[in-house]
């Protein structure tokens, strides 16, 4: 938990890779459960990351949604639903791979570092 710098590389579609410069991120660990934002940049994020009973990654169910909206949930636009897995990759670095989004690319990553 806490507030990371991240940024998305999105692979194939519309370029065969694009490279965003940082933005912020948190994860927050709550009563609410284990939840990951993008807080920063015009399209954001928002999902919970629940246990898989695996050592290796967690589970992301999420939503992209634009700067100028209020945040949506997984489940209310299917086009903006986004599913994936938050891996880490060292004490200070994770990833969160997002398979097939609706827009632009082919496989999106956040990744995310302290």
């Amino acid at each position: 938990a806490g507030e990371w710098r991240c940024r998305i590389l999105k692979l194939g579609g519309l370029l065969p890779l694009t490279i965003y410069p940082d933005f912020r991120c948190r994860i927050v660990d709550d009563a609410g459960g284990l939840r990951i934002e993008k807080l920063t940049g015009s399209q954001r994020l928002s999902g919970v990351l629940y246990d898989l009973g695996e050592e290796a990654r967690l589970g992301y169910a999420g939503a992209l949604n634009y700067a100028e909206e209020p945040w949506i949930p997984y489940g209310r636009d299917p086009d903006r639903d986004q599913v994936g897995y938050l891996i880490p990759v060292a004490p200070d670095r994770m990833r969160l791979e997002l398979p097939l989004p609706a827009f632009e690319s082919r496989f999106d990553i956040l990744e995310l570092r302290r």
